[in-house]
């Protein structure tokens, strides 16, 4: 069973080499790398490369002109001439059993579409490392009515996110009909915006208990950043209108699952606010993150619930503070915040 290792690659010629020697080291024989690169000007170009040339029968080099990790992670599908596709960021790395075991689920049961797994969570350095909780037992099959807590899970949080523990059918993944080209540059959900339609379409979801995957937490990425000239980067309202678009078709278009999707809409909008504002170094700068558009960073019809019990009291408040640009409010009630926090020993 041949498996296809898509890796959209930008700026990490620090850490790629590592990315690589991981694939390389994998014990299932039956596989190809796709290398997906955007700027010319990236050191990761030469790596590359000379990898194809050393490995021209394992390592393909895609050349994408769109900038976005969208299209770059499309133009990986496109190239995959695999039956599966499993995914690696270029800073992260794969246990070397990782392909196997992918290929052993999908050889032991032909119905099965999706193979969820663990990982591991490593520290920025890669010495450190420790499992990730399981989401569930080990074996553990979704099909049918029994899919509605994967997709209830899309909804309410971000652990099925990341395309990095899931191998998919490829051709779910060439046959997704999703219009990509509304998601532009954005540098954010491309995990969950690939991950939508195959989820759906899938019509056996398994899942492995054991950690596949390393995924390095690494503090000058997207998610660590706080330049005010990145914050409007941080968000992607055409995914969150797309994610609210499966709720009919998932069967969740109820009260309680609308609920949840505001809920955590405001609590992602939440996250990025704090991590900003906390990184600014002066009044102007915390005046300059508090005077940003985050109300049109939400749909309308979540600003609407934001008086619903679902978002909870703490958080109306915040978001109250917030669209009102109560820059003072804030910063005290931040400072409150933390002088509680430590006051419990958090």
């Amino acid at each position: 069973m041949k498996i296809s290792v898509l890796a959209p690659v930008f700026h990490a010629e620090k850490l790629l080499p590592e990315a690589l020697s991981s694939v390389y080291a994998q014990t299932h024989p039956d596989y190809e790398l796709i290398l997906v690169l955007e700027d010319p000007a990236d050191a990761c170009v030469s790596l590359c490369e000379r990898a194809a040339r050393e490995r021209p029968d394992r390592v393909k080099v895609v050349y994408q002109s769109e900038k976005g990790i969208v299209p770059s992670r499309r133009a990986a599908v496109a190239a995959a001439s695999g039956e599966i596709c499993a995914f690696l960021d270029a800073d992260d790395t794969m246990e070397k059993e990782c392909l196997a075991v992918i290929a052993s689920r999908f050889a032991a049961d032909p119905g099965l579409d999706i193979l969820l797994y663990n990982y591991h969570v490593m520290s920025g350095d890669g010495r450190q490392r420790a499992a990730a909780p399981a989401l569930y037992a080990d074996g553990a099959m979704f099909f049918g009515e029994g899919k509605r807590a994967l997709y209830e899970e899309l909804v309410r949080s971000w652990k099925l996110n990341p395309l990095w523990i899931k191998a998919i059918k490829t051709e779910l993944l060439q046959s997704d009909p999703t219009d990509f080209a509304q998601f532009g540059a954005s540098q954010i959900a491309d995990d969950l915006i690939l991950s939508l339609y195959p989820v759906t379409k899938a019509a056996r979801v398994a899942y492995c208990a054991r950690p596949l995957y390393n995924y390095r937490r690494n503090v000058s990425s997207n998610t660590h950043r706080t330049e005010l000239r990145s914050l409007p980067r941080e968000f992607n309202l055409p995914m969150v209108k797309l994610l609210r678009s499966y709720l009919p078709v998932w069967g969740l278009d109820t009260p309680e699952m609308r609920a949840a999707f505001h809920a955590r809409q405001v609590m992602a909008l939440l996250s990025v606010f704090w991590r900003y504002f906390r990184g600014a170094k002066t009044a102007a700068a915390r005046r300059a993150v508090t005077d940003y558009d985050w109300r049109g960073e939400l749909l309308p019809e979540t600003l609407a619930a934001l008086d619903g019990p679902a978002v909870g009291r703490a958080r109306r408040l915040q978001m109250r503070l917030l669209l009102n640009q109560k820059t003072g409010l804030l910063r005290l009630l931040d400072i409150v915040g933390r002088a509680l926090r430590i006051a419990k020993g958090d």
